[in-house]
């Protein structure tokens, strides 16, 4: 942005002093000599305004730097609603996720029950009375299996 800034001023000098750029005359040399002076102080003149303004503020540069701004200037609400929606995104996303792995854990769950179930059956049935079977039996079970013992 300096730089661009810094041609605008050499454009605007240059602009004034282009008007003796092809005046040498060498028959008429006062025409010339009063003509270069008279571009050199259009060049000072151009200077004394940008001084005068505090560079910053002569028209020429407050342009350069509205055009900066202008290209460089980002839209708050937009990126603002932007932003809102891809999070409102991503939590839909989130929540949609969370719901399969709870589904998943759930299943998960229900064959892990299912299993035991099995397992206590079959230890049950293959056990006579002693070792892990007695560990896995309720008291129902062993009131079956005493209770049949004893009546005979």
């Amino acid at each position: 942005m300096a730089t661009v800034c810094v041609q605008r001023i050499f454009e605007e000098i240059h602009s004034k002093q282009v008007l003796a750029r092809d005046i040498l005359d060498i028959q008429d040399v006062e025409f010339s000599c009063a003509k270069f002076l008279w571009a050199t102080w259009k060049a000072h003149e151009t200077m004394s305004a940008y001084v005068r303004h505090q560079f910053y503020e002569h028209p020429s540069i407050a342009a350069v730097l509205a055009r900066h701004l202008a290209d460089n200037h980002v839209k708050p609400d937009d990126t603002v609603s932007t932003k809102v929606l891809s999070l409102d995104k991503a939590i839909k996303n989130i929540n949609s996720c969370l719901d399969s792995l709870q589904t998943s854990i759930e299943k998960a769950e229900a064959k892990i029950r299912e299993v035991k179930e099995k397992v206590v059956i079959k230890e049950h049935s293959s056990t006579t009375g002693g070792g892990a079977g007695k560990l896995l039996k309720t008291p129902k079970d062993k009131d079956k299996t005493s209770g049949g013992a004893t009546s005979s």
